[in-house]
């Protein structure tokens, strides 16, 4: 435990936090995407844990963010779901508090309810709440391991090239920018003659992409759908693309995308990752800058 963990531990553990149960309240923000909102809720539930709280969230499902609940996706044991009106009732004129908690005085720890609205992970003294071990040990919902078993019987058992594109008209301009469909074939064509014909298992958001990609002459496993954007059907696929992206032996993606970082977080940081500007080789924490 680092030096930062062990000084919050010995605060969470002061007499009037042994007093009561209290109770971590996280609110996610509606537009924030899938990757921040599985991060700030894993490091949530880790802060909820080593505090002796119990955890709440509201997840919020309007357009324009996702449009499923957490449980559509993950089975999530930790917390519980409240509902838009359940946290009006009964939370509204509760004071909001900063996720980095070594900013919170000794009366707002004291408080019985923490309340933060943030889709950024909590922090202690500039260090994260360490969330990447609980949010790899989730179980996938029914419908998100339904995908996976069809996903992995086409494989059969084979290593694969994880490659995942970012280009809807709805991705970040940087991404679009710097990662182009243009450099995933031709990164693709590169990875095939150095693994020397691998699988590939290719994650698109639009069909153009993916029909460009799986005519290239490669042996492709991919998710052929066309779901609305952020629809239940559309995260259920996203999240089985996760798992699929984290078992891979090698991680492509774009620059300046949440959902890849997610995936590598989830395969522990323990295989090479690359996107068009760097590359990170097994436990990197910081990329190295692509050669050329």
């Amino acid at each position: 435990m680092s030096n930062a963990w062990e000084r919050l531990v010995s605060e969470l553990r002061r007499p009037y936090h042994r007093r009561r149960t209290g109770e971590l309240v996280l609110v996610i923000p509606r537009n924030a995407g899938l990757g921040n909102r599985m991060r700030a809720l894993a490091g949530a539930a880790e802060l909820a844990e080593r505090s002796g709280r119990v955890l709440s969230y509201v997840w919020p499902t309007r357009p324009p963010g996702v449009e499923c609940v957490l449980t559509d996706l993950w089975r999530f044991p930790n917390g519980r779901p409240l509902s838009k009106e359940a946290f009006t009732r009964s939370y509204a004129d509760v004071p909001t508090l900063s996720h980095d908690t070594s900013t919170w005085t000794d009366d707002e720890r004291a408080r019985k309810v923490w309340l933060v609205w943030t889709s950024e992970v909590m922090r202690f003294d500039g260090a994260e709440f360490e969330w990447r071990r609980r949010l790899a040990t989730l179980e996938p919902s029914d419908a998100v391991d339904a995908r996976l078993r069809a996903l992995r019987a086409q494989l059969d058992g084979r290593t694969y090239i994880g490659v995942q594109v970012r280009s809807s008209p709805l991705t970040h301009e940087k991404t679009l920018t710097h990662s182009p469909v243009e450099w995933f074939e031709t990164r693709m064509d590169q990875l095939a003659a150095l693994y020397n014909d691998p699988v590939f298992f290719l994650s698109c958001d639009t069909v153009e992409a993916r029909q460009r990609l799986t005519s290239l002459g490669h042996v492709v496993v991919t998710q052929h759908h066309d779901f609305p954007y952020n629809s239940r059907d559309a995260s259920i696929a996203a999240v089985a693309d996760l798992h699929m992206l984290a078992g891979s032996q090698h991680l492509v993606g774009p620059y300046w995308s949440s959902f890849v970082d997610l995936a590598w977080d989830m395969a522990g940081r323990g295989i090479t990752r690359e996107d068009s500007l760097r590359t990170w080789e097994p436990g990197d924490e910081r990329p190295r800058r692509r050669a050329g």
